[in-house]
């Protein structure tokens, strides 16, 4: 999970469901509402990843973490 600061949302991928399933998912949260994002790329789907904000380009930074299967 990161702060996009440029869109003024936490934006927060995978993670585990309620189902023990590792999930691909991305949300953003805009301080009231939860959104489910439909990105036109997804990476695969991880858990324990980690996320930044790159203020200089302007993006969201996903690294690391376990997959699922």
């Amino acid at each position: 999970m990161t702060c996009d600061v440029a869109e003024k949302v936490v934006v927060l991928f995978g993670g585990i469901n309620t189902s023990h399933q590792v999930m691909n998912d991305t949300w953003t949260f805009d301080g009231k509402t939860w959104t489910e994002q439909d990105p036109a790329t997804r990476p695969p789907a991880r858990q324990q990843a980690g996320m930044a904000y790159d203020s200089v380009a302007h993006q969201v930074i996903l690294f690391g973490g376990v997959g699922g299967g």
